[in-house]
């Protein structure tokens, strides 16, 4: 039975600066709480707050703050504003914001480890690189690219299908080359430093003073936390982020399944099918994209769906035996993010 994927997009994090404001040490409101909502920290002359919108109206951000959860806008401007004031005798007009974070998140209804790793995996290989022909094959958004990370995380695993024998918990682009935004992925819950009872992906787009101006079509002068926190504002921004993952996102994914895909074709014209699944288990990252693969061979060579799902049940046995570990569900992920996303 299919475990339900819970999807939402929403707003997460808000960086701002208070000029001429300095604390002597960084602070949190409320102070006792471990998932607080606002967060400053000393910057030079200035004070840097992160506001941290859904945590205002719900006890964590593991779930963004929806276009459903304007209805609550006018008591969290009121909680942000009181805090301010007894903070550092600020309100949100004296906020510059610098950074805005739209976040989509997949909980996956469960602990499902293996997959939310595989999607982190597969998204640094699509996102963390530069497009560039591969030489070899004069193909473009070939697999052979240039990374662009600012930052990649993990720990080593055997057996299992990751990125360089590494799990990635997070990573972060460079600046996209709109200027306007980056992208950042990590996993939280059951299985970090989160907590929880089941396993999530959250993946965002930050956008920049740049990116933030042009969502509110101001194109000079500063940007307040008091333009921001409007409804036509935050709806503005999750939609602009929808158009953004459907306009960069996808087109990436798509190239790249459909370009391991073809490598898998062509391993199995030289080689076993078992030894084609282990020379690109680090590219696999769906038992999908293999099974594809194995099905378009045997249609071309004219055998039969018989001999196809024989020959996949023996490379099945075969990885069970020797502990090879292929998510079934990371595509899926992106399914349901796509789905969410049109809607």
């Amino acid at each position: 039975m299919k475990t339900k994927q819970n999807v939402s997009v929403g707003i997460d994090g808000i960086t701002a600066t208070v000029s001429w404001c300095s604390i002597s040490k960084e602070m949190k409101f409320p102070e006792d709480s471990n998932n607080p909502f606002l967060r400053l920290k000393p910057k030079g002359n200035t004070t840097e707050i992160a506001v941290i919108l859904p945590r205002i109206v719900r006890s964590n951000n593991n779930v963004g703050f929806r276009i459903s959860d304007i209805k609550y806008l006018l008591d969290a401007i009121q909680k942000v504003n009181r805090a301010l004031k007894q903070i550092i005798d600020k309100d949100w007009n004296d906020l510059f914001v610098k950074e805005l974070e739209v976040a989509v998140t997949v909980d996956m209804g469960g602990v499902d480890e293996l997959a939310v790793d595989s999607a982190m995996n597969f998204l640094a290989r699509v996102l963390l690189r530069k497009d560039r022909p591969n030489k070899e094959t004069k193909r473009d958004n070939a697999v052979k690219t240039e990374p662009l990370q600012k930052y990649v995380t993990g720990r080593k695993r055997n057996n299992c299908n990751f990125l360089y024998d590494e799990i990635t918990k997070s990573f972060e682009t460079s600046l996209w080359s709109n200027r306007r935004l980056k992208f950042k992925g990590y996993s939280k819950g059951a299985f970090s430093e989160f907590g929880g009872k089941s396993s999530i992906f959250r993946f965002e787009g930050v956008y920049c003073e740049k990116g933030i101006r042009q969502v509110l079509g101001n194109k000079d002068g500063y940007v307040t936390l008091y333009d921001i926190l409007k409804p036509k504002a935050i709806k503005g921004f999750i939609n602009q982020f929808k158009i953004d993952y459907v306009e960069i996102v996808v087109p990436r994914i798509s190239g790249y399944l459909n370009e391991v895909q073809q490598i898998v074709l062509e391993t199995l014209e030289k080689t076993s099918a078992y030894n084609a699944l282990l020379i690109n288990k680090d590219v696999i990252i769906d038992m999908r994209i293999y099974r594809r693969a194995l099905k378009q061979f045997y249609k071309i060579h004219n055998k039969s769906d018989g001999a196809y799902r024989k020959m996949l049940s023996s490379v099945t046995k075969k990885m069970e035996k020797e502990e090879i570990c292929i998510s079934e569900k990371t595509i899926r992920i992106f399914e349901t993010i796509g789905t969410a996303i049109r809607t």
